[in-house]
């Protein structure tokens, strides 16, 4: 399969044009946050690469006039702002001893944004502090807070619906980011757009037969499956595809997206994950 090429649908291009003017505005004593809300694998970290690549520099970080306006790492599996910090530094090329104070993390972080003009730093993943006690989210929240503020960057998290309760444990923190919500696709009122996005992932899936999908009850049915998550679809249309390449049909139709054919194909849908597959459908 050719890779997955970026499609930017209506809800996309506006949440990244959101993302684009924390990069345009300039440095305050109280940067402006984001926070991206929306199911497991439903497009959050695809829009957020798009937008890291659409800023990344064409020349290498360590010449002089290089900039970077937007830096992108996993937050870490547990509260813990020096371990932040480690990703931030590792992320920049400039990965610290791990007997480095936090203060001394904090200080070299904010000398490298500085140089390289940061203006937005993305924490995917955000819901992973979740994980921790109360305590400790506050902390790293705080932490979070005054990194912003030192560094006079914008903080751009992403994470599942939880990230909400996260964040409106501290009512100071919670009003500094504004949501962005991505929400599932239903068959009433997107599958217009729902379909133009499946459409033109057809040359990628490398069929034999360029056969338009096309019948509203082909999307209806691939969007039912995939349960409105945007990346379940594409995963099961390549799952689609492989078997079709597979037994020599060379397309996809409508009469392969059924309960029937899917568990011959061995696709499981995101509800019943968790559940023995014996028990399904």
């Amino acid at each position: 399969m050719k890779q997955t090429p970026w499609v930017g649908y209506d809800r996309a291009v506006m949440i990244r044009q959101e993302m684009d003017a924390l990069v345009r505005q300039p440095r305050l004593p109280r940067p402006s946050n984001l926070v991206l809300v929306g199911d497991s694998n439903n497009g959050k970290s695809t829009i957020l690469r798009n937008f890291c690549k659409k800023h990344f520099p064409q020349n290498q970080l360590n010449s002089p006039n290089t900039k970077l306006p937007v830096v992108m790492v996993q937050t870490p599996p547990h509260a813990n702002e020096g371990r932040l910090y480690y990703e931030i530094l590792t992320e920049l090329g400039a990965a610290s001893s791990p007997n480095e104070s936090e203060t001394s993390k904090l200080a070299r972080i904010k000398l490298i944004f500085e140089h390289l003009d940061t203006k937005v730093l993305i924490l995917d993943d955000l819901f992973n502090i979740g994980s921790s006690t109360i305590a400790l989210r506050r902390r790293f929240l705080n932490a979070l807070r005054n990194l912003g503020n030192e560094c006079g960057v914008s903080i751009i998290g992403a994470g599942t619906p939880e990230i909400l309760n996260i964040l409106a444990s501290d009512p100071s923190i919670q009003n500094r980011f504004k949501p962005l919500f991505l929400p599932r696709w239903n068959k009433d009122e997107s599958i217009g757009e729902f379909a133009r996005i499946m459409s033109s992932l057809q040359e990628s899936l490398m069929l034999k037969e360029q056969k338009p999908f096309k019948g509203r009850e082909f999307f209806e049915r691939l969007l039912v499956f995939s349960e409105g998550l945007l990346g379940e679809a594409i995963a099961l249309l390549h799952l689609l595809a492989e078997n079709a390449i597979r037994t020599g049909k060379e397309c996809i139709e409508a009469e392969d997206i059924t309960r029937e054919h899917l568990k011959k194909i061995n696709w499981v849908s995101p509800k019943d994950r968790s559940r023995h597959t014996g028990d399904l459908y």
